[in-house]
């Protein structure tokens, strides 16, 4: 399922308690965890990318990143995740809302996608008011 957004026509709030992070965060267990259950084991923190993350009262717990899609004005967001012990308390959709006004901060789109049995995330993209606008098909041959 693909996600368009123009940043221009609604405006998304920061979260007060969201925190910026450093690619040191990529080395700590929760963001391992969550990194390897995606299989993103060799994930990197690009150049102009910005981590950041929510705490639970227990830690940092829910995860993602912002920066550059290399599309001219188009942003690229990757929600890592929510810990599991934190999910179901809407800390990704409160995150992915601040991820999306600091896109809004520097680009004009954004567009993101996840798997049309990413349940989760859909409704994380429904909440913050984005619609799916494209889905995409895979084929193996048999």
């Amino acid at each position: 399922m693909i996600y368009e957004t123009d940043l221009r026509t609604r405006p998304d709030l920061r979260d007060p308690q969201a925190v910026e992070g450093n690619p040191d965060w990529l080395s700590r267990p929760e963001v391992r965890a969550l990194l390897d259950a995606d299989g993103h084991t060799d994930y990197e923190l690009g150049e102009e990318e910005r981590l950041f993350g929510l705490d639970d009262g227990e830690g940092l717990a829910a995860f993602g990143k912002v920066g550059p899609s290399g599309r001219p004005d188009w942003a690229n967001i990757h929600l890592i995740g929510v810990l599991s012990r934190a999910r179901g308390r809407g800390l990704g959709t409160r995150l992915h809302a601040h991820l999306l006004a600091l896109a809004a901060e520097e680009h004009t789109h954004h567009a993101g996608g996840t798997g049309a049995d990413n349940h989760a995330m859909r409704r994380i993209f429904e909440k913050n008011g984005r619609r799916p606008n494209v889905t995409q098909m895979y084929f193996r041959p048999s």
